[in-house]
């Protein structure tokens, strides 16, 4: 007699904890705490280019001036962390999660500060905002996406093939935002190349899998459109935060804060179970 396979909502019960939507919730409280706050304290909040204070290198990353930047921030949060979460549990790496959670919110902020500091410093202006940390959330995401797909389909894919998606992104992010030159140019050719490797060895890998494997990942229902919602938010992402624009003053530091906390979103994750965990 063969055993039904447990639904997706079983699985997430099994695997999860209650109170994981609580910390879930701390980021978007914290955001409206601060955003709460009077406009004079918020603008003590920002990160001074020219005169950084201890407190702001973090706080800066938790303030907003205007309600329009802190609701894109607050969507973009409940669309990628809940989803990063749930892959990371279904896919047996809940505690994962919860680690790559804590350095983003607690060590990342103050990391993309200094490095804003250290390319604008002597200059005017400030920095505020949490689109650095929510950049570092997507770039979890091709890992967070690996593990799952690996739980779920098949285990021929390796951790190692989570470049393939960060290629993909920061070729896209270069093809929309960046200006067209040397460095450019560069950069996608890099991707092509990494593209072109990785591609072919997971087209190797992908065609291992059997009809077993394929009826398995589409029942019962959500597993698959769960993979789907994870790709899907993954190549909006560039779109969304890095729109065409001319890369000079405020624009290039947003550009570059989202850039920056994309990469290290995905670098740190990946170096730290692909290289030295050698998962």
């Amino acid at each position: 007699m063969s055993v039904r396979p447990a639904s997706i909502a079983d699985e997430f019960a099994r695997r999860s904890a209650w109170y994981d939507v609580l910390l879930l919730a701390i980021v978007p409280a914290v955001l409206l705490g601060v955003f709460t706050l009077p406009y004079g304290v918020r603008r003590q909040f920002a990160l001074q280019y020219s005169d950084p204070s201890v407190v702001s290198l973090y706080v800066a990353n938790f303030t907003h001036f205007s309600r329009s930047h802190l609701i894109s921030n607050l969507v973009g949060y409940a669309l990628v962390a809940p989803t990063a979460y749930l892959l990371c549990t279904l896919a047996e790496y809940r505690d994962t999660f919860w680690g790559v959670f804590a350095v983003f919110v607690l060590v990342f902020p103050v990391v993309l500060s200094m490095l804003i500091v250290g390319l604008f410093r002597g200059r005017t202006g400030v920095a505020i905002g949490f689109s650095g940390v929510l950049a570092a959330f997507f770039g979890f995401l091709p890992i967070a996406l690996l593990w799952y797909l690996r739980r779920r389909f098949t285990e021929a894919l390796v951790l190692q093939q989570a470049p393939l998606l960060y290629f993909v992104g920061i070729g896209t992010i270069t093809l929309i935002a960046a200006p067209l030159n040397r460095l450019s140019y560069l950069v996608l050719g890099i991707s092509a190349v990494g593209l072109a490797l990785l591609g072919r060895q997971l087209f190797v890998d992908l065609s291992r899998l059997t009809v077993a494997n394929l009826k398995r990942s589409f029942f019962p229902p959500g597993y698959a459109e769960l993979a789907s919602v994870g790709i899907l938010l993954f190549f909006a992402f560039p779109f969304a935060a890095f729109p065409s624009v001319r890369v000079t003053g405020s624009s290039f530091t947003n550009l570059y804060v989202h850039l920056v906390g994309y990469s290290l979103g995905y670098l740190v994750p990946y170096v730290t179970f692909a290289v030295v965990a050698r998962e």
